[in-house]
């Protein structure tokens, strides 16, 4: 496959290199590799059941670490609203004439948007009457009033400045709600609470308008200072987009399309900040206030378990670190690496000399520790 010095130079532009484009198409022809799952995480297989009992002190161990400004939330922000509109964006010119059903479903549901009022308001302006248009069924003046730029522009805005959620004293974004929930579990003893938001480059201004806007109100609202950093996905991360036949896929004009990586290329963004119990959540899981409080409680009974292992892994990595280990300190390491982080062993890691062993949990215990909860499935 061969290209063009102009291609060469968009490459380099993108911060990528040559042999990292290669291996990108390498990769599309090849296919991925599927991973063989071994067996379901079960409880106490994979999964870990924190006793109600228990809740209380794994709650308290994290208040404490939040009070000494140890937290912050990590929000990944920069998708955009498109896909979320594609039903819609298929009705725009022939809304529903073939399905009834969807066009009663739709006027019905309307009003119940948190984005309705925003919707009237813009119809307004533009010297029509939503209720003229409901009465004579122009669904399609609606929706492009709700996606396209001749009103609310829903399907060019990033997630982060929909409306989600409706309340009697008014809507509000995603974005809000994670200021909320960050005011909720990531403040400090000095009141201050920390994010940070990682958005797409063309996005970035309008989120930082509308943050200096709502910022100052939900300060006030929870009597908070918010710390607020934003930033953007590198380039660097793209992958470049190939066709059916793996040949890079091209502009009307010519240049190679590239697109976005998925949220690991927001491990360096994740690696930049200095955080040290990170709340990772992305921008569009977000609840409303009714579920607010059981949320709260969990994301703080899942942070103080985290705690409680980051605890044990330290005091392990310090046995590890002196001249000398125990028989008992060494069993304490092997039943904690299997028991709570389910770690699996070589099948002939019992015969290994004892240094070779030490090396294998130094590995298995200095790494970042993710906890993560799960719903139960109750079909």
């Amino acid at each position: 496959m061969t290209f063009s010095n102009a291609d060469i130079k968009q490459i380099h532009s993108e911060g990528l290199s040559m042999e990292r484009v290669m291996d990108q198409i390498a990769l599309f022809i090849r296919g991925a590799s599927h991973i063989e799952l071994n067996r379901p995480c079960t409880f106490h297989d994979g999964i870990e059941v924190i006793p109600p009992e228990d809740e209380e002190k794994l709650i308290s161990r994290y208040d404490q670490a939040a009070a000494a400004g140890r937290c912050l939330k990590f929000v990944p922000a920069s998708g955009a609203a498109s896909r979320m509109f594609k039903e819609w964006f298929r009705a725009l010119d022939q809304p529903w004439k073939d399905s009834e059903a969807s066009a009663v479903s739709f006027a019905e549901q309307l009003e119940h948007y948190p984005f309705y009022d925003d919707l009237r308001q813009a119809i307004f302006n533009s010297g029509e009457n939503i209720e003229f248009l409901m009465e004579e069924k122009k669904y399609g003046d609606i929706l492009a009033y709700i996606i396209t730029s001749r009103g609310l522009q829903y399907g060019q805005l990033p997630k982060a400045l929909l409306k989600f959620h409706k309340y009697q004293e008014g809507s509000r974004t995603s974005l809000e709600e994670h200021l909320v929930e960050a005011a909720l579990y990531v403040t400090d003893a000095r009141r201050i609470s920390r994010l940070h938001i990682t958005v797409s480059p063309e996005h970035r201004q309008p989120v930082e308008t509308f943050l200096d806007i709502v910022q100052p109100v939900y300060e006030r609202l929870f009597s908070v200072t918010y710390e607020i950093g934003v930033s953007c996905q590198e380039t660097a991360t793209n992958n470049i987009a190939v066709d059916m036949e793996n040949r890079p896929f091209r502009s009307d004009d010519g240049q190679i399309c590239f697109r976005p990586g998925g949220h690991g290329a927001l491990l360096k963004n994740l690696n930049d900040i200095d955080g040290d119990i990170i709340f990772l959540k992305n921008i569009d899981n977000v609840a409303p206030d009714r579920v607010k409080q059981v949320t709260v409680r969990y994301k703080k009974a899942l942070a103080g378990l985290l705690l409680k292992l980051q605890g044990e892994t330290f005091r392990y990595l310090e046995c590890l670190a002196g001249n000398s280990i125990t028989e008992e300190e060494m069993t304490a390491i092997d039943d904690f690496c299997r028991d709570k982080l389910h770690v699996v062993f070589p099948i002939d890691y019992r015969q290994w000399p004892l240094e070779k062993k030490k090396e294998i949990w130094r590995e298995k215990l200095d790494r970042p520790i993710r906890v993560c909860g799960v719903v139960r499935n109750e079909g």
